[in-house]
């Protein structure tokens, strides 16, 4: 029977649900983290994310069971199968394994599971956590499917990877929407590229050194802002400058 999960438990989805909108990620990378999210909080050794192709479920998050990804196995059989058919959680006999769909629509396109090599180790209020965190999911799930993703090249910076003028933009006004509407706050990173000129070289291996050199900057700011903020999102804006919110 399911239970209401506690105060806590409520709190950290809630809390994983703003970090997840703060950071824009893709589907992969909110499969990734609500995998790790609900082995944490049902206390499992492992849980995983798996999505109907065909026929078939195909692993595409892990957390403590990382050997899964990718592997491919029968969508009618075990407690996979039975939940994709029921469209509601499913136990194991042992009490081992539970697993929840993943709802589209009407449709069960997935399933998360967690798993403890502990008899009877996942309660009620287990499942219904594993309940909520699956509609994490299914919300960028249900956007990737009728939504299609603006080319990279149209998002993106072609030297450096980072988001383009327009795209950072567009996530300034986001994070500030969201400041009005929260009354929470974020900070803004200017960093300018300064470095020593470049040797005479002719022209256009000027050029390519200098792109070269622009683009290790960029990427190395990229990865500093990634240790220093998860949520960053990182864009050239003009000229040698890098933007992070």
């Amino acid at each position: 029977m399911a239970e209401t999960p506690s105060a806590d438990r409520l709190l950290a989805i809630i809390e994983l649900q703003n970090a997840i909108a703060a950071a824009a990620l893709n589907a992969d990378e909110v499969m990734r983290v609500v995998a790790e999210r609900a082995a944490l909080l049902t206390s499992g050794a492992a849980a995983t994310v798996e999505l109907l192709e065909g026929d078939d479920v195909v692993c595409r998050a892990a957390s403590g069971a990382t050997q899964q990804l990718g592997q491919r196995k029968s969508s009618k059989h075990g407690l996979t199968g039975r939940s994709l058919h029921d469209r509601k959680p499913a136990r194991s006999d042992d009490g081992t394994q539970v697993a929840v769909p993943l709802m589209h629509g009407e449709y069960a396109v997935g399933t998360l599971a967690v798993a403890n090599p502990r008899s009877g180790a996942f309660s009620g209020e287990d499942l219904e956590t594993l309940r909520l965190l699956a509609n994490i999911i299914a919300i960028p799930l249900h956007r990737t499917r009728s939504f299609p993703r603006p080319r990279y090249d149209n998002t993106h910076d072609a030297l450096t990877g980072l988001l383009n003028r327009r795209a950072f933009e567009e996530r300034v006004n986001v994070e500030l929407a969201r400041r009005t509407r929260y009354g929470q706050s974020f900070s803004l990173a200017l960093l300018d590229l300064v470095g020593q000129p470049l040797q005479p070289l002719p022209g256009l291996v000027q050029h390519r050194r200098c792109d070269a050199l622009y683009a290790v900057g960029y990427q190395s700011q990229c990865r500093l802002l990634g240790h220093l903020l998860a949520a960053a999102a990182a864009g050239r804006c003009n000229g040698s400058a890098v933007y992070s919110p």
